[in-house]
């Protein structure tokens, strides 16, 4: 039997969450964590 598993991190939902709506306010908190984007 082959097994699938899948993950859904629903991340428009945890950012409304706590009251971000734009994906570029993630950059700040990302960068805190050493994750630094691409914006090309």
């Amino acid at each position: 039997m082959i097994r699938k598993m899948a993950i859904d991190w629903q991340l428009r939902i945890r950012m409304a969450e706590k009251g971000m709506f734009q994906t570029t306010e993630l950059v700040p908190l990302l960068d805190e964590r050493g994750v630094h984007l691409s914006r090309e």
